[in-house]
């Protein structure tokens, strides 16, 4: 959670990463940690650690809702507090995937989170919560969704995205599209469960097929006609060969 009101990190600031990521402004020669390494204060320290998700939701007054997500990419470490009350206080060096400035793109609001996932304080409260399983998952899967259907907003001081997260389908997002589609390979039909058990930790792989701009403008298509499920043996045919096996038209990378 991110009140710029009382946050040792500043509105300006924030607008200053969104400007850096996109490739606006260069890092200041005479500040080598500036916009370089990202970290948060996480109460729920205990609970975390290196390359769990994160998203940063910004709270209080103005156009709050997701600004930033990414991955953690440090273990808990205690440091000074921010706020200067000397709290002991717990950081997380962050990876950033995503940054968007709410002032000036579409974002998830939110309203909209308390509308699509209910049960969790997204107004404000600690920061650094962990949210359980199936949050979780709710939320990977609206996050998807807003990335597909916003995707021209990227690239520019509004808000940067790295496609290299977009293609890549996170653990969480599997998950939660296993307990929608099952695990069955879609090109031959295997199932570890079926073969092996209920007990059975091996999986089938999600992948995601990105389609030209043309295929997302049109009314009919959506994010979610692009997952699918696919064994080992399958996948080892390379992503033509899947994806003409599919039905995916062929990629413009």
């Amino acid at each position: 959670m991110w009140n710029p009101a009382i946050s040792s990190f500043k509105m300006e600031e924030f607008k200053k990463y969104v400007k850096y990521f996109s490739g606006e402004i260069e890092k200041p020669e005479d500040d080598e940690e500036n916009y370089q390494y990202f970290n948060w204060s996480v109460w729920e320290h205990d609970k975390v650690s290196y390359n769990d998700r994160f998203y940063l939701v910004r709270v209080g007054n103005g156009n709050t809702g997701i600004v930033m997500s990414g991955f953690i990419e440090s273990d808990p470490f205690e440091a000074e507090d921010w706020s200067g009350k000397g709290r002991q206080t717990f950081y997380m060096d962050m990876d950033i995937e995503t940054i968007i400035d709410t002032d000036l793109a579409p974002y998830i609001s939110t309203a909209e989170l308390m509308e699509k996932l209910p049960g969790f304080d997204w107004t404000g409260g600690h920061s650094g919560r962990v949210l359980d399983d199936d949050m979780a998952q709710k939320l990977e899967m609206l996050w998807a969704e807003y990335i597909y259907k916003n995707h021209n907003i990227f690239d520019n001081v509004r808000a940067t995205h790295d496609d290299y997260y977009f293609d890549e389908v996170t653990d969480i997002l599997a998950d939660a599209l296993r307990k929608q589609k099952g695990d069955t390979c879609e090109i031959c039909g295997y199932d570890y469960k079926k073969v092996w058990g209920e007990e059975c930790e091996e999986k089938n792989d999600i992948l995601f097929f990105k389609p030209s701009e043309d295929i997302k403008a049109s009314a009919d298509d959506n994010i979610w006609k692009h997952y699918h499920c696919v064994c080992d043996n399958c996948r080892s045919n390379g992503y033509d060969a899947l994806r003409k096996r599919l039905g995916e038209p062929k990629s413009e990378d």
